[in-house]
């Protein structure tokens, strides 16, 4: 699937920030999102991808892809609950 291919609703770039305001600011835009609707995430932050997945293991989202780019991760992240 190419990223085009995506319900991609909004980008956050949390490039340079530390935990916790990568996964403070996704979750903020996640919450004001319709169950269904894909985020894209940038991040260079390494405990983003534990935190993100954590909260995807308690059923509030879904990381439906990720890859490593250059000198960030990118992230595409569902929103599948209605509590975040």
């Amino acid at each position: 699937m190419t990223e085009e291919q995506y319900n991609i609703k909004h980008t956050v770039d949390t490039c340079g920030y530390c935990c916790p305001i990568p996964m403070i600011s996704t979750l903020k835009v996640l919450s004001r999102m319709n169950v269904g609707d894909q985020i894209e995430v940038k991040a260079t932050d390494e405990a983003f991808e534990v935190d993100i997945q954590k909260v995807a293991g308690m059923g509030k989202c879904k990381v439906i892809f990720s890859e490593e780019r250059d000198d960030y991760t990118y992230f595409i992240v569902d929103r599948k609950s209605t509590r975040l």
